[in-house]
């Protein structure tokens, strides 16, 4: 492998994303939004990489004890080498540099008892896709539409857990998606399909409010809105529990429903409060704890 991809170890993974930052909302919305029961307390939402990792690792052994050892996860990145203009300016190279501790870190979780080192093959290096493993477990880094016959020839093994990380593909929206359309695209959607979301945890900027969506198995998706207090913690407001992933437009109608949020802004307001927001952001470098 190039030097981008280099051997997985451990690492200071606590660093908070860089677009994690000060997003406040005053608005406590605890009612029933477009057909989504909104709960009245909500579970733990992992705030730290090292909370992440714990909690998908927990994931993972609780969906094994299920008898479900084709399991997918989704993780979410601490940045490393961000700019004012991209926070990721090496691509999914990058990513990978991210995305390879953490990956380490949770198999580690799952062989305490291990007394090797994780390994990495690489399967394609121009999208920063490897096999790490540990003992007799897999995970798959970045999985895309092109490598779906290693991810078969790995399946077929006699591993205790294959999962994949961050998958790339598309599935829905295009008439042609990444797995071509007709008997193939049934194919490959078949194949994927058995690999079950156990874990899920990713951050999304939605008209000026920063959400995270998470998932643990065997709970369902849960959404949040992330504000800052005057102490600078985080504030988690539960949006919403839902059966399948909520998609972008979805969350944008919850947003705006709630009275007095940002989301609730007209553009022009919204737009001065991004002005403010860019500005402080750059006098205030990102968390590293």
């Amino acid at each position: 492998m190039r030097a981008t991809l280099t051997s997985v170890k451990s690492a200071q993974l606590t660093r908070h994303p860089r677009s994690f930052r000060r997003s406040p909302s005053n608005a406590r919305h605890r009612s029933r939004v477009h057909g989504v029961t909104a709960a009245s307390s909500t579970p733990s939402l992992p705030i730290s990489t090292k909370e992440q990792i714990g909690q998908a690792a927990e994931a993972i052994k609780a969906a094994l004890g299920d008898g479900i050892e084709t399991q997918s996860i989704t993780l979410n990145l601490p940045l490393i080498g961000a700019t004012d203009l991209d926070d990721w300016p090496g691509g999914i190279r990058q990513q990978y540099g991210a995305l390879a501790p953490m990956i380490g870190e949770v198999l580690k979780k799952l062989n305490e008892d291990a007394s090797g080192k994780c390994q990495q093959r690489i399967i394609d290096d121009a999208d920063a896709v490897a096999a790490i493993t540990l003992e007799s477990d897999v995970i798959v880094s970045f999985p895309t539409a092109e490598v779906l016959d290693d991810l078969r020839d790995i399946e077929k093994q006699k591993y205790r857990l294959k999962i994949i990380a961050n998958p790339q593909w598309n599935t829905s929206g295009a008439i042609i998606g990444d797995f071509g359309f007709g008997p193939w695209k049934k194919r490959a959607e078949d194949f994927v399909g058995k690999f079950e979301e156990v874990y899920f945890l990713n951050e999304q900027r939605i008209q000026g409010e920063i959400v995270r969506t998470l998932k643990v198995y065997p709970d369902k998706f849960r959404a949040f809105a992330l504000s800052q207090d005057a102490e600078n913690k985080v504030v988690p407001e539960l949006l919403g529990v839902f059966d399948e992933r909520p998609m972008y437009d979805e969350l944008k109608k919850i947003l705006e429903s709630r009275e007095g949020s940002i989301a609730a802004m007209n553009w022009v307001e919204r737009a001065k409060r991004e002005a403010m927001f860019n500005a402080e952001s750059l006098k205030t470098p990102p968390s590293q704890e």
